[in-house]
């Protein structure tokens, strides 16, 4: 007979009143203990870290409204030749794309386009080449940017596939009520004030550059 008390194992008191004893560590444990490193008994606890999400989404919000690429050149070239008709110069459509570094072809379609706009003028002949007209030395800033860029959404509510909040989107208004204050930004200025110190100077500073 055992002397004193009986001890029940872990797991005893379960099977004594029929109910499957749960596994321990101890249980599992094997007899001879792999080669290696030794093994803490105490299970290591979670790290928790925040998982990174990956971003599937081609907008950089880092950009803000963003001007056309042939909006950019025109006030390059409004620019270049406020300059240079203070010299009394008519360079040529090729000479401004030279100067401010842009492909010829770009620059005679933006030229065509200020033209249209009376913005600048051309003459022909030997004598020839562009001039910024007045209307285009002291009109408003923010009015030719407005013909430049047309009238469109800054982000593209219409494109394929068109957004389907479009109907009754109010953030499509807040965005216009945003390019809109934009525009007027730039209502009081004129391509005149651009071309103050020091902008001015480094404007004449401009070498033609040939196309390569």
């Amino acid at each position: 007979m055992p002397f004193g008390p009986t001890v029940l194992l872990p797991g005893t008191a379960e099977q004594a009143r029929g109910r499957p004893s749960s596994p321990r560590v101890s249980d599992t444990r094997p007899a001879h203990p792999p080669s290696g490193p030794p093994v803490s008994p105490h299970p290591a606890r979670p790290v928790h870290t925040t998982p990174k999400l990956a971003s599937h989404n081609p907008i950089q919000y880092g950009e803000t409204v963003r001007l056309t690429k042939s909006t950019d050149i025109a006030l390059r070239i409004a620019m270049r030749l406020a300059v240079l008709d203070d010299r009394g110069d008519a360079p040529t459509t090729r000479e401004v794309a030279g100067a401010v570094q842009v492909p010829y072809t770009h620059a005679a379609k933006v030229v065509s386009r200020l033209q249209h706009l009376g913005v600048v003028e051309a003459r022909r002949g030997r004598n020839g080449g562009l001039s910024l007209t007045r209307a285009g030395r002291t009109g408003s800033l923010g009015h030719l940017v407005r013909e430049l860029e047309g009238v469109g959404d800054v982000v593209g509510c219409e494109d394929e596939p068109p957004c389907p909040l479009r109907a009754a989107c109010r953030l499509r208004g807040a965005l216009r009520t945003a390019q809109e204050a934009f525009f007027a930004s730039l209502d009081p200025l004129s391509v005149e004030d651009l071309v103050g110190t020091p902008t001015g100077p480094l404007l004449l500073s401009l070498s033609p550059r040939p196309e390569g």
